[in-house]
């Protein structure tokens, strides 16, 4: 007695008290890793995940031919109103999410998000509105699935603001986490 502990229905050496106290924040860290980088990928797929075949950087924008990219996920609905990303829009945006760089590459009529993996999908603009729609991985059809947004242009920060809920669930805390700072 005296040099023995009671863990769960056994005796255990202080000792082994000892190492696992010393093990524990390590076992938490591992753990916390874990769920941060299983909430990423969710978050990810719910706003147009990796599909695998296209790098971020290339996979959102248009057509070989220039064309703007064909909408798959609703092609029996109709686009959102608008036109292609103005310039000053266009690029791509770096911001910290959760303490991962994360970034969001606007093209003329697509988007790319790159956090550990790579979503992407189409995107209108009329004025300060910008609507994110087609996106594979976010399972709605046209006229669902659409994400509307204001942004603003502050020096080399940009800013996504959410104009209601966005139907396709972690493509608005990725958007709106903070400001994006013009990398390119």
């Amino acid at each position: 007695y005296g040099r023995e502990l009671m863990r769960g229905h056994r005796l255990v050496s202080r000792r082994e008290a000892d190492y696992d106290r010393r093990t524990l924040p390590a076992r938490l860290s591992v753990i916390a890793t874990l769920v941060l980088t299983a909430l990423t990928v969710t978050a990810l797929t719910a706003c147009g995940g990796a599909d695998g075949q296209r790098s971020a950087a290339t996979s959102a924008s248009t057509a070989r031919d220039g064309s703007p990219a064909p909408t798959v996920v609703g092609e029996t609905g109709q686009q959102p109103h608008g036109g292609p990303a103005p310039p000053e829009l266009q690029g791509t945006w770096l911001t910290k999410y959760l303490g991962t760089p994360a970034r969001l590459y606007i093209r003329a009529n697509g988007f790319a998000v790159s956090l550990g993996v790579a979503g992407s999908g189409q995107i209108v603009v009329r004025g300060d509105e910008i609507d994110f729609f087609g996106s594979a991985h976010c399972g709605l059809s046209l006229p669902e699935g659409v994400g509307r947004y204001r942004w603003k242009i502050s020096g080399d920060r940009l800013r996504l603001h959410a104009i209601g809920k966005d139907a396709c669930g972690g493509r608005a805390s990725i958007l709106t986490h903070g400001a994006f700072k013009r990398v390119g």
